[in-house]
């Protein structure tokens, strides 16, 4: 696919997260699996419920990185880990990478420092999305109602 050359195209597409089923429920038979889009709705809520009751989390990058971790997968379909296994170390990151540099493309410098920012996996702000990412969802239930005091 070619990159997007607008904002307007680049939001267009992203509408379709709401169509891309997580796979790894859909492989195990779960009726309505979620989609992409709830996924990434439920991380970032995540992240902006607990992050700024973590130490050292910039919680204005996590929820960018929230945000951006799985857009790739409007173009290359959400890969459950079960495939990843059979799979060249790296080829999902190698595929995804790619795919959100040209998704992003009409963001600029900013969406693919992200992007890189998000690759490397380095700060803090990053492995906080990414841990949130694996919560189950009462866990999180149960961590957003403690950091909320609920």
């Amino acid at each position: 696919m070619r990159p997007n050359d607008t904002l307007l195209e680049l939001l267009m597409e992203l509408q379709n997260l709401d169509r891309v089923p997580r796979m790894g429920y859909a492989l195990r038979g779960v009726a309505d699996a979620e989609s992409v889009a709830e996924h990434t709705f439920h991380v970032a809520l995540l992240v902006w419920a607990l992050a700024p009751s973590t130490p050292g989390v910039d919680t204005r990058r996590a929820l960018e990185l929230a945000l951006v971790h799985d857009l790739a997968e409007v173009r290359t379909g959400d890969l459950p880990m079960t495939a990843a296994r059979y799979l060249p170390d790296g080829a999902k990151a190698s595929a995804e990478a790619p795919a959100l540099a040209v998704l992003l493309a009409p963001l600029g410098e900013r969406a693919a420092a992200l992007a890189a920012e998000l690759e490397a996996l380095k700060p803090l702000a990053d492995r906080y999305s990414v841990n949130l990412d694996g919560l189950e969802l009462d866990a999180a239930r149960k961590a957003v109602a403690k950091a909320c005091q609920l």
